[in-house]
């Protein structure tokens, strides 16, 4: 129960370092990411505000606050004021081709660089103000839509405000412009903004985040590798001890019997009365020597368990049918039935007899020893195209679903809530697996309740 509490209160930590790991990597990821973005967005703004202040770029400019200066003094001429859409609709007409090539220079030079292929600019006018005389007249408002001058159309949670621009020109009373001459003094008040949109921001900030991402999560999970590894060695280490604790039951279980009748035969062997009674001697001997068959036979199968692997294997032609009919005429069950249902095909395999002849040896004993007297153990068999399958069923106690992937394990028997109605090491079924290994064999085992058990031994054809 204590060992049960410590892993418990072992896990429960261990969840709550690595969530606790977890959420410190979070925090210290996600305020890295929120500064990559934002050191992002000022590399961008700087980059394109470079790119806008160039030579070239100011020519367009100037020509283009020329052609709105134009186009204001004509729709002022003569103190006529024209329908201040049609003046828009003018402002677009006069300077279209030149926001075309405005755009064509701009587009080229945001592809030659490879972190602003996804940022696009625009510029547009806010605002439009006419001062004439101290009278403010307002061609476009703040509050109106804004007049796109060149770049693309976009608004959307990625646009970013680059600048606001505010262009004042003067234009004298009673002077000369391409022969237009004016009445009274004019302000043009210009105010236009540029904008940038980083739709692309995310796969940019990804890719220089993309170290921290990958240094945050080895550690994460390294951290629970490590945890596997500890608690898988805990658990090793709990099944070891348990095998242990089982098997010195198990084999101080086994001879003990053996034992306490050694010492009954020796006392016995010892009295006057018995070393003059020679038949009584001889029957005394015979136990004895039985008893230490029984201990040699204990003994050899812990060693067994050692040394399987060095044996040597032979390979060789064997005759199936032939090889379990001899097997069949020389087994003798006195207390149980037995039946035997081979297939009649003669089938001759490469394999070792005396490794099957083990393990049939292992499942007929062991079908024995969990069946009560006088029901039937079968011996039977079947090919395949890829296997000859022997089959050894019994009626005796089915083996729990639970259990059955260990019972080829080592020391393993199936819990029997420290009752002990049938004796043995847990070795036996370990031993015919490992024979098989050696052969190339597979072991299988069928069991549903009430129905007995059926094992398999599937030999490669």
């Amino acid at each position: 129960m204590e060992r049960k509490f410590t892993i418990r209160m072992l896990i429960i930590l261990s969840i709550l370092i690595i969530g606790t790991l977890s959420y410190i990597q979070y925090y210290l990821i996600h305020n890295t990411y929120e500064l990559t973005k934002e050191k992002y967005y000022t590399e961008v703004k700087k980059r394109i505000t470079e790119l806008m202040n160039t030579a070239v770029v100011d020519s367009f400019e100037n020509k283009a606050q020329e052609n709105v200066k134009q186009v204001i003094i004509e729709a002022y001429h003569n103190e006529h004021k024209s329908d201040k859409k049609l003046i828009i609709k003018a402002l677009k007409d006069d300077n279209k081709e030149l926001y075309q090539q405005l755009n064509s220079h701009l587009f080229q030079n945001l592809k030659r660089s490879k972190d602003l292929r996804n940022v696009q600019y625009k510029s547009q006018y806010e605002e439009i103000v006419i001062e004439r005389e101290g009278i403010l007249d307002t061609l476009l408002s703040s509050k109106d839509l804004p007049v796109l001058l060149f770049g693309h159309k976009f608004n959307d949670s990625n646009t970013l405000l680059l600048n606001h621009n505010e262009t004042i020109s003067v234009i004298n009373k009673n002077s000369r412009d391409k022969g237009i001459s004016y009445s009274q003094n004019l302000k043009l008040i210009v105010r236009t903004s540029n904008y940038i949109n980083v739709s692309g921001w995310k796969q940019a900030v990804f890719n220089r985040m993309l170290g921290t991402f990958l240094l945050g999560a080895t550690l994460i999970i390294a951290v629970i590798s490590l945890l596997f590894m500890v608690f898988s060695a805990m658990i090793r280490q709990k099944k070891i001890a348990d095998i242990k604790t089982d098997f010195a039951n198990n084999i101080t279980h086994e001879l003990k019997t053996p034992l306490s009748s050694v010492s009954l035969i020796l006392k016995s062997m010892s009295r006057d009365d018995v070393k003059t009674n020679i038949t009584l001697l001889d029957d005394l001997m015979q136990s004895l020597n039985r008893q230490y068959l029984k201990i040699q036979h204990i003994v050899d199968s812990v060693l067994e368990g050692a040394m399987l692997t060095e044996i040597a294997v032979q390979i060789e032609e064997v005759d199936m049918l032939t090889f379990l009919n001899h097997y069949a005429q020389d087994l003798r069950l006195p207390s149980h039935k037995f039946a035997i249902n081979i297939d009649p095909n003669s089938s001759s395999i490469r394999t070792n007899p005396l490794f099957i002849e083990k393990i049939l040896n292992v499942y007929i004993e062991n079908a024995q020893k969990y069946s009560e007297p006088g029901k039937i153990i079968v011996l039977e068999s079947s090919i395949t195209d890829k296997f000859y399958i022997i089959a050894v069923k019994d009626e005796g106690l089915s083996i729990n679903e639970k259990h059955q992937t260990h019972i080829f394990d080592k020391f393993y028997r199936v819990p029997e809530e420290n009752r002990h109605s049938v004796k043995g090491l847990g070795l036996g079924l370990f031993l015919a697996k490992q024979a098989a290994d050696r052969i190339h064999a597979k072991l299988e085992l069928k069991s549903k309740p009430g129905k007995g058990s059926t094992f398999f031994i599937k030999l490669p054809i």
